[in-house]
């Protein structure tokens, strides 16, 4: 369960770090990307618990 959670976790933050390199070429403010990124990670947490494979855990 550990392990799963690791991979869960860098999928997360692989995902902030790609969209951070699109927010940086479209040059938005910090406090906007931050936001979004936020909005984004919590929509992306929701949609994994609704997933069968993350309710035992």
């Amino acid at each position: 369960m550990v392990i799963i959670y690791r991979v869960q976790s860098a999928f997360y933050y692989s995902l902030t770090f790609i969209f951070g390199l699109l927010y940086n070429k479209f040059y938005v403010s910090k406090i906007k990307s931050l936001f979004t990124f936020s909005i984004l990670l919590f929509s992306i947490k929701l949609y994994f618990l609704k997933l069968p494979i993350w309710n035992f855990l």
